[in-house]
């Protein structure tokens, strides 16, 4: 290679020999003060060369190795499903939401505007808990950090979550909203919350819930299903407000049978008409002391049902699968 002669700065006496250089800071007899100039110029062009190479990395990308319908789920995963009871609980969990709340296509007062399964409900079931998060903070970088998400759009329902010892509640909860946005028009946002949390636990019954009612009720706190109407925004409510909609819920299920029977009455609405009043007035009018009804049937304490899939059973991975372990 040609060694271009050593030229020195007028206060320097350090060898410059390289080629490049010499070309571009010696070819004009930069001073040293000139020299110190150019170097501070090629440095964010180098930063900015860097850091192109960095975005060039290949973007998070969803679960694909493995697909399995159960029956309105189809279930997209980088993990071989192995354990029965796994696609049993699914199974079970949308007739389990269909029967509970009268949602029954035989049912004679349905009247469906929407098609069911007019959207498909995908499950994305990432290998670990980094795979999911570096994806969700590419593509949704805006969202809080969670186990679960469900996201509807027009063209389809979708659940993302990861392995965990939680997987079949975080299912649970999650598909929940995904099946209640399938046969119902237009769902509270308390409502739907509500339901999430009641079909997240085997049986709906929530003793953390519960305990932490009671407390606050020992603090001064009193139920007011008018403010909880007000919420449209899951970002806006608050762990009180999960746990008041969970309450509801329970109590229009399981509580008096005038209860029970309005709220079936409001769910059959909204898969057609849209209800003109809110839950709160209209329940007054049938059940004038509901607050009072609803603070007993909290403080009662319901024991859980036994469901009749293996709702008790928590879903982990191990090196060929998913694998059920009772949940402690």
């Amino acid at each position: 290679m040609k060694r271009f002669p050593t030229l020195h700065s007028q206060k320097s006496d350090k060898r410059v020999d390289h080629p490049i250089l010499y070309r571009i800071v010696f070819s004009e007899k930069y001073t040293r003060t000139r020299f110190e100039w150019a170097l501070l110029t090629c440095l964010p062009l180098l930063a900015i060369f860097s850091g192109a190479c960095v975005t060039l990395q290949k973007p998070p990308e969803l679960p694909s190795r493995f697909s399995k319908q159960i029956g309105m789920f189809h279930l997209i995963s980088d993990i071989r499903i192995t354990d029965p009871r796994f696609v049993a609980e699914l199974e079970f969990l949308r007739t389990e939401i269909r029967s509970l709340l009268g949602l029954d296509s035989e049912h004679p007062s349905m009247n469906y505007k929407i098609p069911m399964q007019s959207r498909p409900i995908n499950i994305y079931l990432f290998r670990t808990f980094s795979e999911y998060q570096n994806f969700f903070e590419t593509y949704y970088p805006d969202l809080p950090e969670r186990r679960a998400y469900f996201i509807g759009t027009d063209i389809a329902l979708d659940v993302y979550t990861c392995q965990s010892p939680q997987l079949m509640n975080d299912l649970r909860h999650e598909l929940t909203h995904a099946l209640l946005h399938t046969y119902l028009e237009d769902v509270p946002l308390w409502i739907d919350e509500g339901l999430a949390e009641y079909f997240e636990v085997p049986g709906g019954w929530n003793t953390s819930h519960a305990t932490a009612l009671i407390r606050d009720r020992h603090q001064k706190w009193y139920p007011d299903l008018a403010s909880l109407e007000q919420l449209k925004d899951t970002s806006k409510m608050t762990s009180q407000d999960y746990r008041e909609s969970w309450a509801w819920v329970h109590f229009f299920l399981h509580g008096p049978q005038e209860a029970h029977r309005f709220f079936r009455q409001q769910l059959d609405k909204r898969t057609g008409d849209r209800t003109t009043l809110s839950f709160s007035r209209s329940i007054q009018r049938i059940m004038p002391n509901y607050n009072a009804a609803f603070l007993y049937h909290l403080e009662q304490g319901v024991p859980p049902r036994s469901p009749d899939s293996q709702s008790q059973t928590s879903y982990i991975s191990d090196s060929i699968g998913i694998t059920a372990r009772p949940s402690r």
